[in-house]
């Protein structure tokens, strides 16, 4: 069997996700939640020019502001969810979500000065859609493993639909009812965020010490400082996984050119082509990430598709294409090069819970898509302006589409170390051995415990080493035993558990 199938079995003793059942309800409520936020936040543009009609006073650098701060909080508050949904669980952390985005869409129909949606649509509802978003993505691994790739396509395929459908609705709505009206009717759209954190009920559960059978041995009554407070929530582990940090590292570098296409080529469709339906090539692209999240998710479920390079593949065409938009001189080559954009953006989205769930394992995965995406949110933020910038400066979105082009086939470089698999067997080593590489303050936290030794009553008990790699959890140590830790705000207490017999 080979590695790749290897990693996507289900460790021994553990049952493995049931791969259907009540996961498919799980991944339609996925897939609403995804739709509805990334629907929003790619029409964006719409709200746009009727917020200029709504707020006369206004400028466009000022209405820009609304959307760039609902889609930058929306990344950059992704670590924040993901140690939420670590700490209470993927339905709570969701449907928390839901409530803050209704609140925040509802209160952006009531406001008489466009500054007030900085706070409403920009804070309130880009926090909400973070808290919302992650758990519908850490959600699936709890359900799915062999149709992995499969669903994550199914999931975020919801976008694509969304981004579709709600420009035309918009307008209609606009049209006929206004725009604060239209904030209300979109506040119920966006309540239906709180039915789908309902569906997701969790199958994987954190181990907790079981104290009265095994006993316990308390270590150093403290109060913990702020740090260790800090370090008990954030699951720092993961970045002692040089492949994922390599992955984490080389995909917000990718994304700076990623969103330019998408803010840019209606206004460069204008300047250059000014009879051609512009806002067309949106929806194209929309539709093409559609299908290609559908093929490339069912792709990847394959044990002989390495799926880093077929997000490689997909940055590199992103890429290619982003720096031949200023030559193609014909609309319908245009259209080409949107949906060849399309295909393959869907590519990289499909992936990137996958990806997460191979490299750290499902009971990392939140926090990694979390930090992951908070380190998006810088490229995807500041990479359109930029692109903006260098159009004020030349007056053409040439030079700025080359420079798009550069980060995507850079990060695609950057991803080659991820793929060629050279850390894979030093880090099983590390896996195996993990228990002696601990920071000095948690060696001397061990250090203080007391282990009860072997006795007449108890034979199968028996005193080994104390390292451990965190302060909370189950971890393996010598001679088959197992040491479960359990930090408490005054104390941690440690449970030691001989599993062979003696």
């Amino acid at each position: 069997m080979s590695d790749r199938a290897a990693d996507r079995r289900p460790s021994e003793g553990r049952r493995g996700p049931p791969d259907g059942g009540f996961g498919w309800a799980v991944c339609l409520a996925s897939m609403w939640t995804n739709g509805t936020i990334f629907g929003l936040l790619n029409t964006s543009g719409v709200l746009f020019v009727a917020l200029l009609e709504s707020f006369p006073g206004s400028d466009a650098f000022q209405t820009a502001w609304v959307g760039s701060t609902a889609i930058g909080m929306t990344f950059f508050c992704s670590t924040f969810a993901s140690i939420l949904t670590d700490q209470f669980g993927c339905r709570p952390t969701a449907i928390a979500g839901g409530i803050v985005a209704f609140i925040g869409m509802l209160a952006s129909s009531a406001v008489t000065h466009l500054q007030q949606l900085y706070l409403t649509y920009g804070v309130l509802v880009g926090l909400g859609s973070s808290l919302a978003y992650t758990p519908s993505l850490v959600i699936i691994g709890h359900y799915f493993q062999k149709r992995m790739g499969l669903v994550n396509g199914l999931v975020t395929f919801g976008s694509s639909v969304f981004t579709m459908v709600l420009p035309i609705l918009l307008k209609f709505m606009q049209k006929k009812i206004g725009l604060f009206p239209t904030f209300r009717v979109l506040s119920g759209l966006v309540a239906t965020l709180i039915l789908c954190g309902c569906v997701y009920t969790p199958l994987l559960e954190k181990q907790r010490p079981r104290a009265l059978e095994n006993g316990t041995a308390q270590v150093n009554k403290r109060k913990r400082t702020f740090v260790e407070k800090i370090k008990k929530h954030l699951n720092l582990g993961i970045w002692r996984n040089r492949r994922y940090v390599i992955w984490a590292i080389g995909v917000p570098f990718a994304l700076f050119g990623y969103f330019v296409p998408y803010v840019h080529i209606v206004n460069h469709v204008l300047h250059v082509m000014p009879e051609a339906n512009g806002a067309a090539l949106v929806t194209y692209m929309g539709a093409a990430s559609g299908v290609g999240r559908l093929v490339f998710g069912k792709v990847s479920d394959f044990a002989c598709v390495n799926r880093i390079m077929l997000q490689q593949l997909s940055f590199l065409m992103i890429g290619i294409v982003t720096t031949l938009l200023p030559v193609l001189q014909h609309y319908y080559a245009l259209v080409c090069a949107v949906l060849v954009l399309g295909i393959f953006d869907g590519c990289f989205v499909a992936l990137i819970g996958p990806i997460a769930f191979d490299l750290v394992g499902p009971e990392d995965a939140s926090q990694a898509i979390g930090f992951l995406l908070g380190l998006a949110s810088v490229p995807l933020t500041v990479g359109p302006p930029l692109a903006g910038w260098i159009y004020d400066y030349t007056g053409s979105y040439n030079a700025a589409f080359f420079y798009a082009g550069a980060p995507p086939i850079i990060g695609t470089c950057i991803l080659f170390l991820v793929s060629l698999g050279k850390f894979s067997s030093e880090e099983n080593v590390e896996k195996q051995n993990e228990a002696a590489n601990i920071p000095d303050e948690e060696k001397a936290l061990a250090a203080d415990t007391q282990v009860p030794g072997p006795s007449d009553d108890n034979p199968a008990r028996k005193s080994v080493g104390t390292q451990c790699t965190d302060l909370d959890g189950e971890f393996a140590l010598g001679a088959g035993g197992v040491m479960h830790i359990y930090n408490t705000e005054e104390d941690m207490i440690l449970i030691y558990d001989k599993i062979s017999s003696v």
